[in-house]
């Protein structure tokens, strides 16, 4: 079916016929509605379309007695055109809403739609307007709408449907903004737009397509490639209306995603993670978070590692990004061993792996208090329990050499040892010539770190999880190891840590494996819940969101040292 749509005005006494132009030829009409109408069916009939035709005049109480001459003049018409006369249904105007629901009822699903925004009060193009966009909804797209302009040199039909396709334009901009969906702007633009244009819409099409998929892979270069287009969009010259329209809304886009006007700043990842978590596409903010944050912090300059270390990683890469290995695979997982050993005296020894000198010194003292003598920096890590293994490890030392450090016959160790049966099964094995070379070899048996220890009290928590004890004993960490450089204070990256193992622990997990309520352990439970995060089984949308936003926030807000 084809349907016209038209505002009827009040009667005007004496009203004369006028010829207006159009690119149909001349056509004559008297009243408001009449010329354009005419128009339309006209070309209907031209098209080979006049055999169903239904026109609707929306007439308000005070144009009612325009009603009975419109319907003459459509039999006029349709009889000067050797067509049908159109099916004419009056809409009376009541309050706008009920209105615009009589006139839908009436345009059958399919039907091809046309208006004539010529006629009415000042307030009938908002009435028409609420049509087609509730039309539009429906899947009836807006055929032509035209008005008839009369004036004292020049009367003539002219098509407004550019207006009313405005509209469309910004619909499809803010299906993208606000839903990451950019099929309404290529729909858009299909047939038309300039190469900049078209650039913008391929790199929206992009992103849409990673965000909707929770894709990270190529995201880095889509992001670029929105930043660029935008940017040249923004710069383009053009005289086509619908062009400019889109070069102002542009701005709005980039405004979303933190794009500058002079492109001093451009679409990052924080910009995104918001973005999605401002539109409840929370597990693609969380996805994006897990995998690309690690980008930013180095980026940024938070975190900066050795080449070494960086080629290292690469030549194991799998699904995920460098940065992300060097994060979390790599300075999230870095060893404590003061703080990641079963015993004190186990995370001491491990703690001077690599000290050449405190090993040198063990190796030449007779007790604990001797070594701190010699080495006074040794005292911060050694408390009264540390000192209980360490004079241990010396007494098995002085059983195994003797003067000159000369390695005692078997006989003789095993006489030295025999009241510690539980050292004899085990010290044989270690083929030290000196007393460095058995301080290396116990610092890698975690068997001898506990018998060397005996019985105490551990005044450090340590936790089954590797990762948060590298959290909790960061700065030791950082002390044990070269390949990483902090450029920022430990509590602020600790917040960060402590932020992205909840986020990949909790939240992914909990997204990845919904039904599965045992993939969080109870030492994280207790450890997130101590540190303010929501640790129930199923979070509140909220709760996700606000964690989310503030994790993000920390990345942003970090100060660099």
């Amino acid at each position: 079916m084809y349907v016209i749509i038209t505002n009827l005005s009040s009667m005007r006494p004496g009203a004369q016929e006028f010829i207006y132009r159009s690119d149909l030829g001349d056509i004559r009409g008297t009243h408001t509605s009449d010329a354009p109408v005419t128009y339309l069916l006209t070309m209907l009939a031209k098209q080979g379309n006049a055999a169903d035709i239904r026109v609707i005049a929306v007439t308000a109480k005070i144009a009612e007695t325009a009603f009975p001459t419109f319907s003459e003049m459509l039999h006029c018409s349709s009889e000067n055109l050797g067509i049908p006369c159109p099916e004419i249904r009056k809409v009376s105007i009541s309050h706008l809403a009920t209105t615009v629901r009589e006139i839908v009822t009436l345009i059958p699903k399919d039907s091809h739609v046309y208006i004539d925004t010529t006629g009415g009060f000042r307030d009938s193009s908002y009435l028409l307007m609420a049509v087609v966009r509730i039309l539009e909804y429906s899947g009836i797209r807006l055929e032509k709408a035209v008005y008839s302009r009369y004036e004292q040199d020049y009367k003539g039909i002219e098509d407004v449907t550019a207006n009313y396709r405005l509209f469309d334009l910004i619909s499809a901009s803010n299906s993208f903004t606000e839903f990451g969906n950019s099929r309404d702007l290529f729909a858009f633009f299909k047939e038309r737009g300039c190469p900049e244009v078209q650039r913008v819409l391929a790199a929206m099409n992009a992103f849409s397509e990673t965000v909707a998929m929770c894709r990270t892979s190529g995201l880095e270069e889509i992001l670029e490639e929105l930043n660029q287009s935008l940017l040249a969009l923004d710069t383009m010259q053009t005289d086509d209306e619908n062009e400019i329209l889109f070069q102002s809304i542009s701005g709005v886009i980039r405004q979303k995603f933190g794009i500058s006007a002079d492109g001093s700043t451009k679409a990052e990842y924080p910009a995104v993670i918001n973005w999605c978590l401002e539109h409840q596409f929370i597990q693609q903010a969380v996805t994006i978070y897990t995998e690309k944050i690690a980008t930013h912090l180095f980026r940024l300059g938070i975190l900066s590692t050795d080449d070494t270390n960086a080629q290292g990683l690469e030549e194991h890469m799998n699904n995920f990004d460098l940065y992300y290995r060097l994060f979390y695979e790599g300075f999230m997982a870095m060893p404590v061993s003061y703080a990641t050993g079963q015993t004190p005296f186990g995370r001491f020894i491990r703690s001077i792996k690599e000290d050449e000198e405190a090993k040198a010194v063990l190796a030449r003292s007779s007790s604990a208090a001797q070594a701190i003598q010699k080495m006074p920096s040794l005292r911060s890590k050694i408390g009264k329990a540390e000192e209980q293994g360490i004079n241990r490890l010396l007494y098995v030392k002085q059983a195994i050499f003797g003067k000159g450090e000369i390695r005692r016959p078997p006989e003789a160790i095993a006489k030295n040892l025999q009241k510690s049966p539980e050292l004899l099964a085990v010290l044989p094995q270690f083929a030290g010539n000196n007393p460095v070379k058995l301080i290396n070899q116990i610092i890698t048996n975690e068997k001898l770190h506990i018998i060397l220890q005996g019985e105490y009290e551990n005044p450090v928590h340590v936790y089954d999880n590797h990762h948060i004890n590298t959290i909790e004993y960061l700065k030791d960490a950082l002390k044990e190891q070269t390949h990483f450089q902090l450029h920022t204070s430990i509590p602020e990256m600790q917040t960060i840590m402590r932020d992205y193992l909840y986020v990949k622990n909790f939240l992914r997990n909990s997204f990845n494996h919904a039904s599965d309520g045992n993939c969080r352990t109870a030492e994280e439970i207790q450890y997130f819940r101590e540190h303010g995060y929501p640790t129930k089984e199923i979070a509140d949308l909220e709760e996700v969101v606000a964690v989310m936003r503030l994790a993000v926030a920390h990345c942003e807000e970090t100060k660099l040292k």
